[in-house]
Protein backbone atom coordinates (compact mmCIF):
# COMPACT_ATOMS: atom_id res chain seq x y z
CA UNK A 1 0.00 0.00 0.00
CA UNK A 2 1.51 3.50 -1.27
CA UNK A 3 1.39 6.44 1.28
CA UNK A 4 -0.05 9.72 0.43
CA UNK A 5 3.21 11.99 -0.34
CA UNK A 6 3.52 15.53 1.33
CA UNK A 7 3.57 17.10 -2.18
CA UNK A 8 -0.28 15.57 -2.53
CA UNK A 9 -1.35 16.59 1.13
CA UNK A 10 -0.09 20.44 -0.32
CA UNK A 11 -1.17 20.10 -2.86
CA UNK A 12 -5.04 19.11 -1.53
CA UNK A 13 -4.60 21.79 0.61
CA UNK A 14 -3.75 24.55 -1.40
CA UNK A 15 -6.67 23.22 -4.07
CA UNK A 16 -9.24 23.64 -1.34
CA UNK A 17 -7.87 27.14 -0.17
CA UNK A 18 -8.23 27.97 -3.49
CA UNK A 19 -11.43 27.17 -4.02
CA UNK A 20 -12.67 28.83 -0.58
CA UNK A 21 -10.76 31.90 -1.58
CA UNK A 22 -12.85 32.24 -5.33
CA UNK A 23 -16.09 31.19 -3.55
CA UNK A 24 -15.57 34.27 -1.19
CA UNK A 25 -14.74 36.90 -4.11
CA UNK A 26 -18.49 36.61 -4.52
CA UNK A 27 -19.18 38.56 -1.74
CA UNK A 28 -17.04 41.58 -2.45
CA UNK A 29 -18.94 44.86 -3.13
CA UNK A 30 -18.66 46.65 -6.13
CA UNK A 31 -18.04 50.26 -6.00
CA UNK A 32 -20.23 52.84 -7.70
CA UNK A 33 -17.52 54.58 -9.39
CA UNK A 34 -15.37 51.38 -10.27
CA UNK A 35 -14.39 50.69 -13.43
CA UNK A 36 -14.00 47.23 -13.01
CA UNK A 37 -15.18 45.59 -9.42
CA UNK A 38 -12.97 44.96 -6.66
CA UNK A 39 -13.24 40.80 -7.10
CA UNK A 40 -11.39 40.65 -10.58
CA UNK A 41 -8.08 41.02 -9.18
CA UNK A 42 -7.89 37.92 -6.75
CA UNK A 43 -9.91 35.83 -9.46
CA UNK A 44 -6.81 36.96 -11.52
CA UNK A 45 -4.24 35.73 -9.01
CA UNK A 46 -6.82 33.04 -8.10
CA UNK A 47 -6.81 31.48 -11.28
CA UNK A 48 -3.12 30.47 -11.84
CA UNK A 49 -2.90 29.73 -8.33
CA UNK A 50 -5.46 27.06 -8.70
CA UNK A 51 -4.29 25.21 -11.41
CA UNK A 52 -0.48 25.11 -10.88
CA UNK A 53 -1.84 23.79 -7.38
CA UNK A 54 -3.44 20.95 -9.71
CA UNK A 55 -0.42 20.84 -11.93
CA UNK A 56 1.78 20.25 -8.64
CA UNK A 57 -1.23 17.61 -7.51
CA UNK A 58 -0.75 16.01 -10.87
CA UNK A 59 3.17 15.71 -10.78
CA UNK A 60 2.95 14.62 -7.45
CA UNK A 61 0.56 11.44 -8.31
CA UNK A 62 2.82 10.73 -10.81
CA UNK A 63 6.06 10.78 -9.00
CA UNK A 64 5.44 10.05 -5.57
CA UNK A 65 7.82 11.83 -2.15
CA UNK A 66 10.29 14.21 -3.38
CA UNK A 67 13.89 12.31 -2.04
CA UNK A 68 14.71 13.07 1.51
CA UNK A 69 16.70 16.36 2.71
CA UNK A 70 20.52 15.56 3.23
CA UNK A 71 21.47 15.88 6.83
CA UNK A 72 23.60 18.19 7.74
CA UNK A 73 26.96 17.92 9.85
CA UNK A 74 27.63 21.70 10.37
CA UNK A 75 25.83 25.06 10.21
CA UNK A 76 28.02 25.67 7.44
CA UNK A 77 26.72 22.87 5.39
CA UNK A 78 22.99 23.97 6.32
CA UNK A 79 23.68 27.58 5.06
CA UNK A 80 25.28 26.14 1.80
CA UNK A 81 22.05 24.13 1.07
CA UNK A 82 19.49 26.60 2.03
CA UNK A 83 21.57 29.58 0.56
CA UNK A 84 19.17 30.85 -2.38
CA UNK A 85 15.71 30.92 -0.03
CA UNK A 86 17.73 32.59 2.54
CA UNK A 87 18.76 35.23 0.01
CA UNK A 88 15.83 35.78 -1.69
CA UNK A 89 14.24 35.96 1.69
CA UNK A 90 16.52 38.99 2.68
CA UNK A 91 16.67 40.28 -0.81
CA UNK A 92 12.79 40.41 -1.12
CA UNK A 93 12.84 41.95 2.95
CA UNK A 94 15.37 44.99 1.62
CA UNK A 95 13.08 45.69 -1.13
CA UNK A 96 10.09 46.24 1.49
CA UNK A 97 12.78 48.49 3.91
CA UNK A 98 13.31 50.49 0.43
CA UNK A 99 9.35 50.63 -0.70
CA UNK A 100 8.96 53.82 1.19
CA UNK A 101 11.56 55.87 0.48
CA UNK A 102 12.59 54.84 -3.36
CA UNK A 103 8.29 53.72 -4.45
CA UNK A 104 7.53 50.87 -5.76
CA UNK A 105 9.35 51.57 -9.44
CA UNK A 106 12.91 52.18 -8.60
CA UNK A 107 12.60 49.37 -5.76
CA UNK A 108 11.03 47.08 -7.70
CA UNK A 109 13.73 47.65 -10.52
CA UNK A 110 16.67 47.03 -8.23
CA UNK A 111 15.27 44.21 -6.26
CA UNK A 112 14.07 42.17 -10.00
CA UNK A 113 18.01 42.73 -11.32
CA UNK A 114 19.26 41.91 -7.74
CA UNK A 115 17.55 38.89 -7.60
CA UNK A 116 18.35 37.40 -11.18
CA UNK A 117 22.71 38.35 -10.62
CA UNK A 118 22.33 36.64 -6.97
CA UNK A 119 20.40 33.72 -9.07
CA UNK A 120 21.77 34.07 -12.30
CA UNK A 121 24.99 34.36 -14.29
CA UNK A 122 27.42 36.44 -13.01
CA UNK A 123 28.96 38.46 -16.53
CA UNK A 124 28.69 42.07 -17.36
CA UNK A 125 26.55 40.54 -20.69
CA UNK A 126 24.24 38.91 -17.86
CA UNK A 127 23.95 42.27 -16.14
CA UNK A 128 22.85 44.36 -19.13
CA UNK A 129 20.29 41.62 -19.84
CA UNK A 130 19.24 41.56 -15.99
CA UNK A 131 18.75 45.53 -16.03
CA UNK A 132 16.83 45.80 -19.34
CA UNK A 133 14.44 42.72 -17.93
CA UNK A 134 13.83 44.79 -14.58
CA UNK A 135 13.51 47.98 -16.52
CA UNK A 136 10.96 45.82 -18.95
CA UNK A 137 8.89 43.81 -16.73
CA UNK A 138 8.78 46.03 -13.33
CA UNK A 139 8.53 49.39 -15.85
CA UNK A 140 5.56 47.74 -17.74
CA UNK A 141 3.65 46.32 -14.65
CA UNK A 142 4.20 50.05 -13.06
CA UNK A 143 2.60 51.66 -16.39
CA UNK A 144 -0.33 49.22 -16.77
CA UNK A 145 -1.57 49.65 -13.22
CA UNK A 146 -1.15 53.18 -13.03
CA UNK A 147 -2.19 54.18 -16.56
CA UNK A 148 -4.74 51.40 -17.40
CA UNK A 149 -5.83 50.52 -14.29
CA UNK A 150 -5.66 54.45 -12.78
CA UNK A 151 -4.12 52.16 -9.86
CA UNK A 152 -2.16 54.71 -7.03
CA UNK A 153 0.98 52.84 -6.39
CA UNK A 154 3.45 53.77 -3.61
CA UNK A 155 5.65 56.47 -4.38
CA UNK A 156 8.98 56.98 -2.91
CA UNK A 157 9.81 60.03 -0.86
CA UNK A 158 13.84 60.36 -2.36
CA UNK A 159 12.27 59.68 -5.88
CA UNK A 160 8.88 60.99 -5.76
CA UNK A 161 7.70 58.54 -8.31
Amino acid sequence: MSRVSRDVVVALVLIGLTLAFFWTTFDVRRAPFAAIGAEVWPRVILVPMFLLSVALLIKALREGDPPEKPDFDSFRDWLAYYRNPIVCFSLFFVFLLGLRSLGILVAGMLFTFAMQAVLGHRSPGHFIMYAAVAVATVGGMWAVFTYGLGVQLPRGRMTGI
